[in-house]
Parts: C-alpha cells; structure tokens; sequence
C-alpha cells in the first residue's frame, strides 16, 4: 500500500508537468490502434470487467453520460507514448467494441442494457443503424490527465493508490506490468497461466484480473535468486527482480525456464505434504485458515524448490507437516512473522531461518540464506 512506498519524489514534484485534455472517443481509438497508449494484448486476457458492464460504459458515450477520467503518463522511453496509470478497463473496453475487420473476432457487442434498441449491437451495427448516435459516440470528450516528466515509479504508485482508494484493492502489479515490460514479465505472464499448479493453489479458472498469479511467481524469482539482496521492502525487490532479469534475458532465459519447472515441482510437493485445500496456509490449533499466506509461500517454496530431496521430504511429511503446524502454534516470533508486517526484514529473517533449521533435521543439504541468517542471530543475541 502507499504507506510502503520510498517518498523519494518529493523534493522534485515542482518539476512534474501535468494538464486536463479532452480527447474525443475518436482520437482516442486512433491512439490506441497506433499502439500509442500501452494496452498490452497481455492484459487484455486480465479482463476485469464483464460484459454488462463494458455495454454500460459504452451506452454512457453514445448518450453524452460523463464517466470518470483517464490518468495517463508519458513514457519516458518513448515520447508520445503513455502508460495507463487509470482508466485501463474503460480504454480496453473502448478497443474491443470498436474492432473491426481481421481484428473482430472478440469485439464487443452490447448486452444487458435496459435499453432494448441497444442491446445485440456491434460497432458496425451502431454506424449503420443508428448514424446520428454513432456520430455522438465518436465525438464524445472523454477528460484525461496527462502526467509528464514524473520522477521516480513511487510516485505512480502514489497516483494509483490514491486514485483506487475505496474502490476495489488492486494490486500493484497491474502497474509494474506497464512499467517494467520486457521478456521476462512476458515470459512470468505465460508462465503463471500455464501452470497448472499455480492455478490450484489460487483457485483459478482463469487469469487473475488482478495478476495475483503474476506477483506470486515473481517472489519466488526474486527470493530463489536474489534474497541476500532483500531489505525489507518488497516493491524495489521485485521491481529490480523484473528489471535484471529482462535486462539480461539472453544469458538467464535458461536459468529461469529450469527455475519455473522446480516451482512447480515445489508447490506439487508443498501439495502432497498438506493437502490442496491447506497448503500455505497458517493452521490455528484446529483447522487451517481459509486465505492463503504469501509470507507462507514465500518460505515454503525457496528451500523445497532448490532441495535435491523430495523424495526424503515426502517419506516425512507427516513429520514435517506436524512440525509446521506446532511452529504455528507454539513459535510466537514464528507467528508474528506469518502474521503481521510480514515484508519487514524482521519478520522475513525470522521465517526463513526457524523454518530452515527445522528442514535441516530431513536434510542436511538444506541451505539458509546468509544475509538473514546473520540478521536474524544478531537481532536475537540484542
């Protein structure tokens, strides 16, 4: 959330450049098929609208109805290019309904509308039926923000949580998918809808509007390579994860691609150990929460993905699971490191190496991370 943000833009917001435009419904679909406003095609399988609701939005301009604004910033590795900072769904909704020719295939056309003599139109259906309304859709201004020379991603992030406050809690992902794209993010996103596995533990029969899936696979990549680099903030450690990875994704493609398969081997294993409806899940004395625990995940899948024991772990996982479940129990700093503040390096140094300890008893392979290693004996000993 924002109060986890770096407030390191703030001595230069006086140079943030920002102005109001109206841009009518037709400038605004040529933006798009000019590939100026970064609606990745990846994002359009995270649909969080339905139907319904896109009709809506469409039957509000050809109608003249206002609908909130649009907050884009400017690119800066590309002038004249934008990221969506707010508005995405109603600038996805705006492409589909106005696809046509080879590109129809998904368009929109319009439902569950009140208003019957709108209801099982299509775009084209709208400029030959009803001219007079399709030359009111097109010219219908739609306000937009537009943010330039932006200081720092914290400061995108502020913007987005601030304009998501009361509605709907989306995650950050959504944003780093526009601001760190390379081939890796590309390669994470085909990943996290492959994998059978990931689909079970989050219950998904689809892909996550909100890209759960997504940030989830990411903090594995980030803990599996680079946790003695972790601070204890989780935003710049997944952020600069994306970063070097896409950066270098010639050299690491390879090392990334084994990685993903040992995930999956991990979270299958984590799955014959506790069950698919418990598993990364905290117990309480007699049952397990309903809500899966990342900070769970996070340990649970480092050591039994890099481990060349899984056959020792499944000959003891009731032994394992046991001793799980008293840690949940009985542990007071293991439970405080599950439960609240969890992306504190406290809190992180704490899990990763009472958990690490207690796999080493079924394999002495098992290696904990240095850097919270040596954090968390020196918190203990003060």
């Amino acid at each position: 959330n924002e109060d986890e943000l770096e407030t390191d833009y703030l001595k230069k917001l006086t140079d943030v450049v920002t102005w109001s435009t109206d841009w009518t419904v037709e400038s605004l679909i040529n933006q798009l098929e000019r590939g100026n406003i970064d609606l990745d095609p990846r994002f359009q399988r995270r649909d969080a609208w339905n139907q319904v609701k896109k009709s809506r939005l469409i039957e509000s301009l050809i109608y003249g109805l206002p609908i909130p604004q649009i907050v884009l910033a400017e690119d800066k590795r590309k002038k004249g290019r934008f990221i969506v900072v707010d508005g995405k769904q109603r600038l996805i909704t705006l492409q589909k309904f106005c696809k046509t020719g080879s590109n129809s295939q998904d368009s929109l056309v319009l439902t569950g509308l009140r208003n019957d003599t709108l209801n099982g139109l299509s775009y084209k259906n709208l400029e030959t039926k009803f001219p007079d309304l399709y030359e009111n859709f097109l010219n219908q201004s739609i306000r937009s923000v537009i943010i330039k020379n932006w200081p720092s991603d914290n400061f995108l992030y502020t913007i987005f949580f601030r304009l998501n406050t009361g509605s709907l809690s989306l995650s950050p992902q959504e944003l780093r998918r526009a601001l760190k794209p390379g081939p890796f993010m590309d390669y994470v996103d085909d990943f996290s809808q492959d994998s059978k596995e990931i689909k079970e533990i989050l219950k998904l029969s689809k892909p996550d509007y909100r890209m759960r899936d997504i940030e989830l696979v990411i903090r594995y990549y980030a803990f599996r390579n680079f946790v003695n680099n972790y601070k204890g903030d989780y935003k710049p450690f997944l952020d600069n994860t994306c970063e070097i990875f896409n950066k270098d994704w010639a050299k690491k493609e390879k090392l990334v691609r084994e990685q993903a398969e040992e995930l999956n081997s991990a979270i299958r294993l984590c799955i014959d150990i506790f069950g698919k409806d418990y598993v990364f899940r905290r117990w309480k004395e007699k049952k397990y929460e309903a809500r899966m625990n990342r900070a769970i995940f996070d340990i649970l899948v480092y050591y039994f993905s890099s481990s060349k024991n899984k056959n020792g772990f499944l000959e003891n996982k009731k032994s394992i699971k046991e001793k799980f479940n008293y840690f949940c129990v009985n542990d007071s700093d293991f439970v405080k490191s599950i439960s609240s503040n969890t992306n504190n390096l406290i809190e992180t140094s704490t899990r990763f190496v009472l958990w690490g300890e207690a796999l080493q008893q079924f394999d002495n392979t098992i290696s904990i991370p240095s850097h919270l290693n040596t954090y968390f004996h020196k918190i203990r000993k003060s």
